[in-house]
């Protein structure tokens, strides 16, 4: 799947202040990162193909955790609907990933939606919150009144310590930064995003 980049973001701690400085232009959007485990969805000639991290899935069995959740939200005609290729998102809850946020059940939050243009893909991520969010799918939590960091320091106070927006009682992993322009950055990868995890969280968790 050569047109479409697998769910990654570098970390804040491999940038630099005087980066965080220069790309300070009111563009950013934070969302939660939810804990789970990623997932994307690919609509290729009318097929939904399901791909891991690493590795595309089989979708032989249609009781998989991830085949169950696009039946359920009926992604296959709302991506055909939207014109969108590729989702990208998160799978947690009951049997997810130690299930660290405590929902019951399972559940799907979108962070990526993809178009593809020939051999690349255009960013959609923005569309993911028109109309309410994603049309009735459910996107990571957007956090509102968020300054965009000016030091790794920040980045990193910023995520320490803040309570889910899914489950308050619990503490958010961390903090996803999303760009929604079109130009994407060399030291993001090329990518729009870049993540800010909790310290925190991760002794916690022994992660």
């Amino acid at each position: 799947m050569t047109w479409l980049r697998k769910t990654d973001a570098e970390r804040v701690q491999n940038l630099s202040d005087d980066w965080l400085v220069s790309v300070d232009d009111g563009l950013w959007v934070p969302t939660e990162k939810v804990d789970g485990t990623s997932v994307t969805y690919v609509l290729e000639d009318g097929r939904l193909r399901v791909y891991s991290r690493n590795w595309e899935l089989s979708t032989s069995d249609p009781e998989t955790t991830p085949l169950r959740l696009a039946r359920h939200h009926g992604l296959p005609g709302w991506m055909r609907e939207h014109g969108v290729d590729a989702l990208q998102g998160e799978m947690y809850g009951e049997g997810v990933n130690g299930n660290r946020l405590k929902v019951k059940g399972q559940r799907l939050a979108l962070f990526a939606a993809w178009q593809r243009d020939g051999f690349r893909a255009a960013d959609r991520f923005a569309g993911l919150y028109d109309d309410g969010p994603a049309g009735g799918l459910e996107v990571a939590p957007r956090i509102d009144d968020l300054p965009f960091p000016r030091t790794v320091r920040d980045a990193l106070a910023q995520a320490d310590g803040r309570p889910s927006l899914i489950t308050p009682a619990a503490r958010a992993e961390g903090i996803v930064w999303h760009h929604v322009g079109e130009r994407p950055f060399p030291e993001l990868d090329y990518r729009l995003v870049f993540k800010a995890v909790s310290n925190t969280y991760l002794l916690k968790h022994g992660l």
